[in-house]
């Protein structure tokens, strides 16, 4: 899969889809200010984007107390508003978040985890809640934990096509080692 194409003329497309949402938060990730960046992944040679942005950010926001002890979260109601057009329905396509926490002590910005949610397929109003997860390394030592800790550093995905390429998943998926840190409510789309 390719992500971030031109728009190419695809002829007579088979669908146009018309995605209007938005990224209404996160709960459970902690209690620093959080942000996350987002970016549609589509086969280009199967889908063309029409209208609207491909990738984009949202603000950074501090986690709202509950009032009942429940679980905190940061509110963000980012709009998305996508137009694509396809000759095909395969490769239905999806957004990456990765998500950010901001250190306002160290005064730098800590990478959290990724997720990943695929649009919805059928018309109608949607509320999406996608997992955020993060790398884990298999066989680390406890020294690796304890650097890890005192500079809050968590691994990254050095390819991170890895997410969406099945066929690279299957094949070296035994590999990857993750860990569940919470939901994201991706979108809420009409």
């Amino acid at each position: 899969m390719q992500s971030l194409a031109p728009s190419q003329k695809l002829g007579t497309g088979l669908a146009d889809i018309h995605l209007i949402g938005q990224i209404t938060g996160a709960v459970g990730l902690g209690h620093h200010p959080l942000y996350c960046t987002w970016q549609l992944v589509y086969d280009s040679h199967l889908w063309a984007v029409t209208n609207g942005l491909t990738v984009g950010r949202t603000h950074a926001s501090s986690p709202e107390l509950p009032e009942d002890g429940g679980l905190s979260g940061v509110v963000w109601d980012t709009p998305l508003d996508l137009a694509l057009t396809t000759s095909s329905i395969q490769h239905w396509p999806s957004i990456i978040f990765k998500l950010f926490q901001r250190d306002v002590w160290l005064g730098r910005d800590v990478f959290v985890g990724y997720s990943l949610c695929t649009l919805p397929s059928s018309a109608g109003c949607h509320h999406l809640s996608c997992p955020v997860w993060s790398a884990v390394e298999a066989r680390r030592s406890l020294m690796q934990d304890l650097v890890s800790w005192f500079t809050g550093l968590n691994p990254q995905l050095v390819n991170e096509s890895f997410i969406t390429d099945l066929e690279q998943r299957y094949e070296q998926g035994q590999h990857l080692h993750t860990q569940n840190l919470s939901n994201t409510t991706s979108a809420a789309t009409h």
